[in-house]
């Protein structure tokens, strides 16, 4: 992930959601590994070498 705000936004937003419905660790990682699969099935953004040699994603 890329250390920009708006990427850390989102996180803290997941976090507060979670923590908002009292989720366990487990549920938790259970939740964001069901979203993770659920986003890779949706999506049309292709993955990419970014500039600095690592993967990414661009759209």
């Amino acid at each position: 992930m890329d250390a920009t705000e708006k990427n850390f936004d989102i996180v803290e937003r997941i976090l507060e959601i979670l923590a908002e419905k009292k989720c366990t660790v487990r549920q938790s990682e259970d939740i964001l590994r069901y979203v993770g699969s659920e986003v890779r099935e949706r999506s049309t953004v292709q993955s990419a070498k970014r500039e600095d040699g690592h993967q990414g994603w661009s759209m």
